[in-house]
């Protein structure tokens, strides 16, 4: 899906922006990079569905954001590991 033609604003959720900084530096120069995309581009990726349904998903090696979008912003909700993002909280 792809946002619009206006750039969104981007929020990252508490516990999104600490799991964001606890990664290696090799992996969070790799989320950064997903986010500046995020924000150019507007693509929210693949659609997810069961207890993320209306969220959407991106991916870079084995990293997975999970965005949803929120008004005009684009909510970050998680940023993990392929092995752990999709496990029901």
């Amino acid at each position: 899906m792809r946002w619009g033609t206006a750039m969104p604003h981007l929020h990252l959720k508490p516990e999104a922006r600490r799991r964001l900084y606890a990664l290696p530096p090799k992996h969070r120069e790799a989320v950064f990079e997903m986010l500046d995309e995020l924000g150019a581009s507007g693509r929210l990726g693949k659609p997810l569905a069961n207890d993320l349904d209306g969220a959407y998903r991106l991916a870079r090696g084995p990293f997975r954001l999970v965005v949803q979008p929120a008004g005009v912003a684009v909510v970050v909700l998680r940023i993990q590991h392929r092995d752990e993002v999709y496990q029901p909280r």
